[in-house]
């Protein structure tokens, strides 16, 4: 045997050893998920995360989907795909402005978010119009309402593009040009969808059985033990934080601090200082012991009470198996002091170089990050650099 074959054995026992070794992957990992049957069986999570993808799904033209994360009250975790649900906003008509007139303000419209739009392709840049009165909180209105056209996009990026050529008028036939004042067009989509559905933060929503369809794995796009699509948005439902719903779900919370070699009198960069240990607890609030307690270090370290010390030869080696950890670990909620994306994630992939700049993201697509940093320094004068620092 050679000594790079020697090196090579005693770097993969070295591995093998931080992954079987007490409170290795099957400690970390979530109960296994049971059989899900879409046809009996309703889909019930506390949300954690929310945000929207634009997919081409199953063949279909190119649209927003809204994604919820959430944990079953059996901790699982779950990413639900919502589709159908398209951005709007609200615009007041002129005088002499009729039903007859929708399909040219469409029309119109359509055409030149073709021409001025980022979004190329799209068979349909206006959903659909249509005609609603409502009332302005602009000014004192006297109570009255006022005829309004409800204005559907296909992609929730298009909503600002729209208020925009509507701000500078478009040709409206025997009218001529019209400027358009916009309402409601500066409402982020995902919180769009909460305030129509009426989904509090944090609050239980259910997916009634026969509603939904479960990804196979080789469709899931995440690291959820189950995705499913919902392809009607007005079948989901938001349970109020009321008798049952007031529960909480088993979350996993993942407190974490990285340190590195700093040097005298500068704070660590990312190009320059090394990771040298990545300490964790995860936990379940409640529950009489944590999941995990270990530290991730650089080169060896001294043994640590009632935590397991997983060593590595090298910082690529280290970062990696953290980052293995994490997917295993698939917490739900990220704490720690300063988790921002100037210092955590910089340094995380700056440091990896083999591994794909969005990895980590992937990895963490679904957990809700809660930096302490900011209220701490907001409320107590903290000797560090990190006051200088933004991104909480």
């Amino acid at each position: 045997m050679t000594d790079d074959d020697a090196d090579k054995n005693a770097k993969k026992a070295r591995s093998d050893q931080a992954d079987l070794s007490v409170g290795g992957r099957s400690a970390w990992a979530r109960a296994p998920l049971g059989p899900v049957s879409p046809r009996t069986q309703s889909v019930a999570i506390q949300t954690v995360e929310a945000d929207y993808t634009i997919e081409r799904f199953q063949g279909q033209e190119r649209a927003a989907i809204v994604r919820f994360f959430g944990i079953t009250m059996e901790g699982n975790s779950v990413l639900v795909n919502i589709h159908g649900f398209t951005s709007y906003f609200y615009v007041p008509t002129f005088d002499g402005f009729n039903q007859n007139d929708l399909t040219l303000f469409a029309d119109s419209l359509n055409n030149a978010l073709a021409e001025q739009s980022r979004e190329k392709g799209l068979t349909r840049y206006v959903k659909g119009v249509v005609m609603c009165s409502k009332k302005s909180l602009w000014g004192y209105q006297f109570g009255k309402h006022h005829p309004f056209i409800q204005v559907s996009v296909t992609i929730p990026s298009l909503v600002a593009t729209s208020r925009r050529i509507l701000e500078q008028g478009i040709m409206m036939g025997q009218h001529g040009r019209k400027m358009f004042q916009t309402y409601e067009s500066n409402i982020a989509y995902v919180l769009r969808f909460m305030v129509d559905k009426d989904i509090r933060g944090g609050a239980w929503i259910e997916m009634p059985k026969g509603t939904y369809n479960v990804r196979s794995t080789a469709q899931k796009v995440s690291h959820c033990q189950l995705e499913i699509d919902v392809m009607d948005w007005k079948t989901v439902v938001a349970h109020p934080p009321e008798g049952e719903w007031l529960k909480m779900a088993p979350l996993r919370v993942l407190s974490f601090d990285i340190e590195c070699a700093g040097r005298k009198g500068f704070f660590p960069t990312a190009a320059v200082d090394p990771v040298i240990q990545i300490a964790n607890v995860l936990t379940v609030p409640g529950a009489k012991k944590p999941i995990a307690q270990n530290v991730f270090t650089l080169n060896t370290c001294a043994s640590i009470v009632d935590c397991q010390v997983i060593s590595h030869q090298t910082e690529q080696e280290l970062l990696m198996k953290w980052m293995e950890f994490f997917v295993y670990a698939d917490p739900d909620l990220i704490t720690g002091y300063a988790h921002t994306q100037t210092h955590t994630h910089t340094h995380t992939h700056t440091h990896t170089t083999h591994t794909p700049k969005d990895a980590a993201d992937r990895a963490r697509g679904g957990s809700c990050r809660v930096g302490l940093l900011c209220p701490v320094g907001g409320t107590r004068a903290v000797r560090s650099a990190h006051r200088g620092r933004r991104g909480c």
